[in-house]
């Protein structure tokens, strides 16, 4: 497998963009050795229909990214920013499916192999995602194991999600993976960070001056939130 022509996807509602969004994305192209990867923030995810608008989604994600760049440069400067966002989704008014992008994505690269990257937690949903069958027939996954909450299979409900990930998964480390396009869930261990959008939008409400908010977000997003008054 070529990893140039290897993507990872991270695809997300980013309301708002935080730091462990960014941690889980260096801790995926590390642990799978790949150079680059697509953010994809959503139009109208369908599981969540009450987000604030995509225009101050898709603003808040490309001031973390500057943030991130900045960082990134500082550890690496030799090294080229691995993370680009990829708007796709943001370009219809209809709901956002992971299997209708990746088919776009398909015809827009047809001799790329895509690794679309999720959580442990949202491994236990896979199963309600549309089509996940066919997902995997155009995509490994990458499913982020975090240290003392790794997801087992047996976790998970849907039988036939269970059957298929017993017989289809393999290590970050293995060569499996490599040699075929798609199919598997792809394990790799990730940084514990107790951080979630959710959270954060109930800390702003509560406490929108708390200083542990820099432990989450960076500086600029922070300012445009509270600029744009995004979450009274």
């Amino acid at each position: 497998m070529d990893s140039a022509r290897t993507i990872l996807l991270f695809g997300g509602s980013f309301n708002p963009p935080h730091l462990a969004h960014f941690e889980l994305v260096h801790a995926a192209l590390f642990a799978l050795k790949l150079k680059h990867c697509e953010i994809i923030p959503s139009g109208n995810p369908w599981q969540k229909p009450h987000i604030i608008p995509v225009a101050h989604r898709l603003a808040m994600l490309k001031l973390a990214v500057q943030d991130d760049t900045q960082r990134w440069q500082d550890l690496h400067p030799k090294r080229p920013y691995p993370i680009d966002i990829n708007p796709i989704e943001t370009l219809t008014h209809q709901a956002s499916y992971t299997i209708d992008t990746l088919n776009q994505l398909r015809s827009l690269n047809p001799h790329a192999t895509f690794i679309w990257l999720i959580g442990s937690d949202q491994l236990v949903n896979f199963h309600t995602w549309r089509d996940w069958q066919g997902i995997l027939k155009r995509a490994h996954i990458a499913v982020a194991q975090r240290a003392g909450h790794e997801t087992s299979s047996e976790q998970l409900s849907d039988t036939t999600l269970r059957a298929y990930y017993q017989d289809h998964h393999c290590a970050a480390s293995s060569e499996q993976w490599r040699s075929q396009t798609h199919g598997l869930f792809i394990e790799f261990v990730a940084p514990l960070m107790d951080v979630s959008s959710t959270q954060i939008r109930k800390q702003l409400q509560q406490h929108p001056c708390s200083p542990d908010l820099d432990k989450c977000l960076t500086k600029n997003v922070q300012t445009y939130i509270f600029e744009q008054d995004l979450y009274p």
